[in-house]
C-alpha cells in the first residue's frame, strides 16, 4: 500500500507520529517530515535516514495536536493535496495486519501496551509495534515486525480510536481525560 509512496509528517517527532513515520517507512515508502524543534525523537528520526525540517513545509500527514492555522496545513490545503489526520492514516496501517490489537483507556495504555507487547516478542511472533512511550525491551516507540499482529496504543483524543481496525480491543477504565474536545 505505502510502498513507492512519499509522505510528509507534520510533527514527526512526537511520539506516535515518528512509530507511524518509521513503520511506514519499513513498508517502503520515503518519508520526510517536519516538527517545530529538535529533541530525542527528531534525532532518532534522522539517524534512520529521515529528512526532517525544523519549521513548516507543505505536507500529508498531521496529527490532531496540530492547529488549522498551521502554515504547512493551510498551504497543502490551497495545493490540494492529499491530506491524513494522523489516526486516519494510522487506520490505513491496521488494514495491512492480520491481527490488531488496540488498547485504549483514560489511564496505563502504554503500560499495557507495553507489557502486551513484552510478551508477544519474548514468545517470538515479531509483533509490530506502536506505542507512545519508548519500550525498553525494543529501545523505541515502535517495532516492525511481520504482518501476523500489529499491537498498539488506540487513543480516545478526537475519537481516534474509531479510524482503527481491531481485531481485539483492550478497554482499561473510562474516566474525564481530553476535556478539551470532550467537555
Amino acid at each position: 500500500m505505502f510502498n513507492g509512496k512519499v509522505i510528509h509528517f507534520i510533527g514527526i517527532g512526537g511520539i506516535s507520529m515518528s512509530g507511524i513515520a518509521n513503520i511506514v517507512k519499513n513498508m517502503g515508502a520515503t518519508i520526510t517530515g517536519s516538527d517545530m524543534q529538535e529533541g530525542k525523537t527528531v534525532n532518532l528520526l534522522k539517524e534512520e535516514g529521515i529528512k526532517i525540517s525544523i519549521g513548516e513545509d507543505p505536507s500529508l500527514i498531521y496529527t490532531a495536536a496540530i492547529s488549522e492555522d498551521n502554515k504547512e496545513l493551510v498551504h497543502a490545503k490551497e495545493l490540494n493535496k492529499p491530506l491524513y489526520e494522523r489516526a486516519k492514516f494510522l487506520g490505513l496501517i491496521t488494514t495491512e495486519y492480520d491481527n490488531v490489537i488496540c488498547i485504549s483507556g483514560t489511564h496505563g495504555k502504554s503500560t499495557t501496551t507495553g507489557m502486551i507487547s513484552t510478551i508477544f516478542l519474548v514468545a517470538n511472533t515479531n509483533p509490530t509495534i506502536q506505542i507512545g512511550a519508548f519500550l525498553p525491551k525494543i529501545h523505541s516507540n515502535y517495532h516492525v515486525g511481520d504482518k501476523k499482529y500489529f499491537i498498539m496504543e488506540a487513543c480516545e483524543y478526537k475519537d481516534s480510536f474509531l479510524d482503527f481496525y481491531p481485531t481485539s480491543e483492550v478497554i482499561l477504565n473510562v474516566d474525564d481525560d481530553h476535556l478539551d474536545y470532550f467537555g
